[in-house]
C-alpha cells in the first residue's frame, strides 16, 4: 500500500488498490479480490484562491496504513510487516486550487480492516492546515466510503462522520486490470475467466 499516492480526478491513482487471486490447482479460474478500501473526502474553500498541496491520513492508534503487508490468500486476510507505516500522503498537482462553489474530491486507498481513530490533514501551499478526525470501525475491501463535504479553513479542526457499514457506499471507480495467465512452462493459457470479485 503506497505511502505516497497522487491525485487523479474522479478516481484513485494507479497502484494504491492492490488485488489478489488464489486457486488450489491450475485448472481453476482465478478470481481477483480487493485488499484495500477507498475513502473519499470532499472539500470546498471558505474563500477563493486557496491552493491545496496535500492530504495526509494518519492513524491515531498506530494502525498500519501503508507499506508492505503479507497476504493470506486462502483466508483473504492481510497483515502489516515491520516496515509498514501509519500514514498516507496524498499529493496534489502544483497550484491545485479549491473552489468555493464545487467540491474537490480525493480518493485515498487504505488497507481493508479495522483502522480505528484516524486524522486527515488538509495542507495548503502556505503551510496552513485543517485537521479532521474520524473513526473507522472497519473499512471493507473494494468499497468506497464517502464523507460529507467540509469547508477548508486553515487552523480549523472538524469532526467527520463515523465510518460505519451503513454509510453511503459507492462503487469502486473503474480501473483496468491487465496481465497474463501462464502454465508452468511459461506458455499463455487462453480463455481464462478473470473477475475482481464483485
Amino acid at each position: 500500500f503506497p505511502a505516497e499516492q497522487n491525485y487523479v480526478e474522479g478516481s484513485f491513482s494507479e497502484g494504491p488498490a492492490p488485488m489478489y487471486g488464489y486457486v488450489a490447482d491450475k485448472n481453476s479460474a482465478v478470481e481477483l479480490k480487493h485488499l484495500s478500501g477507498i475513502v473519499k473526502f470532499a472539500l470546498k474553500a471558505e474563500k477563493e484562491g486557496v491552493a491545496l498541496q496535500k492530504v495526509v491520513v494518519r492513524s491515531v492508534e498506530g494502525k498500519k496504513l501503508s507499506g508492505d503487508f503479507s497476504v493470506d490468500c486462502q483466508n483473504a486476510t492481510i497483515s502489516p510487516t515491520n516496515s509498514a507505516g501509519n500514514s498516507v500522503t496524498y499529493n496534489l498537482p502544483s497550484n491545485f486550487t479549491l473552489s468555493t462553489s464545487e467540491d474537490s474530491e480525493f480518493y485515498v486507498a487504505l488497507p481493508a480492516g479495522e483502522l480505528g481513530a484516524c486524522l486527515v490533514e488538509f495542507v495548503d501551499a502556505k503551510g496552513g492546515v485543517m485537521v479532521g478526525s474520524w473513526s473507522a470501525k472497519k473499512l471493507s475491501a473494494g468499497i468506497v466510503r464517502e464523507f460529507k463535504s467540509v469547508t477548508y479553513k486553515a487552523g480549523a479542526n472538524c469532526s467527520l462522520p463515523a465510518l460505519e457499514e451503513e454509510d453511503d457506499i459507492l462503487e469502486v471507480p473503474y480501473v483496468t486490470v491487465s496481465g497474463y495467465v501462464k502454465d508452468s512452462s511459461g506458455n499463455g493459457i487462453a480463455g481464462v475467466a478473470v473477475s475482481d470479485g464483485f
